[in-house]
């Protein structure tokens, strides 16, 4: 397997089922049927209108950014649920 990927076989009574995600956002899915050896694939790349790295970069920092007042907002409404369900 090459340097950024990491992959996951799933398998449900004769189907076995593949899922590989590459470092570069691509997603190779496969399966196949044991029994009638059929077999399908798919690829799943981030090439079109997707978020460019820079989006990405930004909503990371504004989640960061915001992170502690989320937390405090969380707190409250467990602490509200908590009174609410007595």
């Amino acid at each position: 397997m090459p340097l950024g990927e990491s992959a996951r076989l799933f398998c449900f009574n004769r189907q076995k089922l593949t899922v590989s995600l590459h470092v570069r956002s691509i997603m190779k899915v496969s399966a196949a049927d044991k029994g009638t050896g059929k077999s399908s694939s798919v690829t799943i790349e981030n090439d079109k209108g997707r978020l460019s790295q820079e989006e990405i970069d930004r909503m990371v920092a504004d989640a960061e950014k915001f992170a502690e007042e989320d937390d405090l907002i969380k707190k409250k409404v467990e602490a509200r649920n908590a009174l609410e369900n007595c």
